[in-house]
């Protein structure tokens, strides 16, 4: 009788691991599905791909205690720069979204390319701002809601 005891535990630790790992890899290939769907919109329609790629920023700013509340998007930029003390990065990503998003000049892919170099290089500054553990916490609240942190 008391060698069974730590038999249902074993099974309940491997139960729980097995659980733990499918949930990794659900997590992981939507995320990654994600990720090539907007790699496909990049190619066909670089509009939507900026819009929803500025987007999915602005959730993740989210996350970390920078919400979008709807104010107009320059005071948003500026709330974004004063709070993380990474300049003019956001404020290019958000002025290539404007355009996207207010304008009917066609968007080339080479623009869109850049748009991902400031995207990707405010997100590593923005890393560098905060400490490991919080990071860490965060990064996983993003990466179960399936947001592409990097691009």
């Amino acid at each position: 009788m008391g060698s069974s005891t730590p038999d249902l535990y074993n099974y309940l630790i491997l139960i729980l691991l097995i659980f733990f790992i499918f949930s990794f890899l659900y997590f992981f290939f939507c995320q990654k599905i994600k990720y090539y769907q907007l790699k496909r919109k990049m190619q066909f329609s670089p509009r939507d791909f900026i819009i929803e790629l500025y987007d999915n920023l602005r959730k993740i700013l989210g996350f970390f205690g920078f919400a979008y509340a709807n104010q107009p998007l320059l005071e948003y930029v500026t709330f974004i720069e004063e709070k993380t003390g990474i300049k003019n990065v956001f404020l290019k990503i958000t002025n290539k979204f404007m355009e996207a998003n207010y304008s009917n000049r066609e968007i080339k892919l080479e623009e869109v390319v850049i748009f991902v170099k400031y995207y990707n290089n405010f997100l590593k500054g923005f890393i560098k701002k905060h400490n490991l553990i919080t990071f860490l916490k965060k990064y996983c609240l993003v990466f179960f809601r399936k947001y592409i942190f990097f691009f």
